[in-house]
């Protein structure tokens, strides 16, 4: 409950709201963020609506060996923190994450189908047999344990309005 203004007080109005106004905490909380990232309540952020083919073609993943090696190599330190992983099935799961993180900036989810080309490729750099990518799906748990140590080793945080309101 909020304390009712005295008398002779005149109770201030959250930015943009008339007196007897209700306000969505939630549209209010956006309102904030676009105060405070400079922008006034009239101001639209800019919209991207791209056609499902448009989509697609934004987060393609590679399938030619030229632009898997570009894309998919991986580093000692990559190395060093995906065998640190128990089991080939782990292993070969964090690795995939790594990728989708990095290209197209998607993590890995239960029902991902993982282009069999890309399989191939992380396989053979971490000499593993990709059959036993589907036990790594298995447990819901270990994708986002995995997402969220990639993040962190990645430094990325997920995209919010406060994100969207900077740009």
């Amino acid at each position: 409950m909020v304390p009712a203004a005295s008398s002779g007080e005149r109770r201030r109005q959250p930015c943009g709201q008339r007196p007897g106004q209700h306000v969505d905490p939630a549209r209010d909380r956006g309102r904030r963020h676009q105060r405070a990232a400079g922008l006034s309540a009239r101001t639209r952020l800019p919209s991207l609506d791209l056609s499902a083919a448009e989509r697609d073609s934004l987060l393609a993943l590679p399938d030619t060996q030229d632009e898997l090696i570009l894309l998919f190599t991986f580093n000692e330190q990559d190395l060093s923190l995906i065998r640190q992983r128990r089991g080939d099935a782990n292993r070969l799961g964090l690795t995939l994450q790594l990728c989708l993180l990095c290209y197209p900036g998607q993590g890995l989810t239960v029902d991902a189908q993982v282009p069999p080309p890309l399989l191939r490729w992380v396989g053979r750099q971490l000499r593993i047999d990709t059959d036993c990518s589907a036990q790594y799906a298995e447990r819901a748990q270990i994708l986002r344990e995995h997402l969220l140590e990639l993040r962190a080793y990645l430094g990325l945080m997920p995209f919010g309005l406060t994100h969207c309101c900077r740009l």
